[in-house]
């Protein structure tokens, strides 16, 4: 007689190979794990999928670009970073690092240290080995100090497949943060100055200068302060 554990994993795969999904074609079945909704940064679909069966796991590890789109938050655990940036191979990396956490409990423990949480300072670390593939890279949700300590970790990583930009921090107290730290932002030359392949740039409460970006087709800037028309014109010199 099987011990009970091998016929537990017996009966489960055949149910698996029966089920009417696995027998469509493997061109078609692909089509359907892209469909799933992500409903929070716990649990990623692609992951859970890749759980289900052996079938499951081999169209989900077949199709790299999938696992190039992440969305990372402050609780990611780096090992988890590190298996998707493994699975995505050499596809372009979509990347959103967001703080989707309520807004007064971030204000209530703004960071005034130079150095960033654990997991998201290990996170981004990862990320710069990989900056050459990112083809879109969005920091939204931090208050400004790990924001400025995201970027200028990334100032020296070079990302010339870069497309899209955007950066867009939550309203902390930005009106009353110190000139330093919203200098910070302006003189950051971000992804070593690869920003002339960046065709969107979004950004909300903090200053770029713009003249490096002279190759948009979509800008939005949100919540300025003391925009000058100089660095509008400068798009198109």
């Amino acid at each position: 007689m099987l011990p009970t554990s091998t016929l537990v994993i017996h009966y489960t795969g055949s149910v698996n190979q029966a089920a009417a999904i696995n027998r469509l074609p493997f061109e078609l079945f692909a089509m359907v794990f892209p469909a799933i909704p992500e409903t929070d940064l716990l649990t990623r679909p692609l992951d859970l999928v890749a759980l289900v069966c052996r079938h499951w796991r081999a169209v989900a590890l077949a199709h790299p670009e999938w696992w190039g789109e992440m969305k990372i938050g402050p609780t990611t655990p780096p090992h988890v970073v590190k298996k998707w940036l493994e699975r995505s191979k050499d596809a372009p990396l979509r990347l959103t690092l967001l703080d989707p956490r309520d807004e007064d409990f971030i204000l209530a423990e703004e960071e005034t240290a130079a150095t960033l949480p654990e997991y998201l300072h290990a996170n981004v670390r990862a990320l710069r080995d990989h900056a050459h593939r990112m083809e879109h890279f969005e920091l939204s949700g931090h208050s400004l100090k790990p924001t400025a300590d995201i970027l200028s970790a990334l100032s020296g990583a070079a990302a010339p497949r870069l497309q899209s930009l955007q950066v867009e921090p939550v309203k902390d107290r930005w009106t009353l943060a110190p000139q330093t730290l919203l200098d910070t932002f302006f003189t950051t030359r971000v992804f070593q100055g690869h920003t002339q392949g960046i065709r969107k740039l979004a950004i909300a409460y903090v200053r770029f200068p713009l003249a490096p970006y002279s190759n948009l087709r979509e800008l939005r800037l949100a919540h300025q302060r003391n925009l000058a028309s100089g660095d509008l014109l400068s798009l198109l010199v």
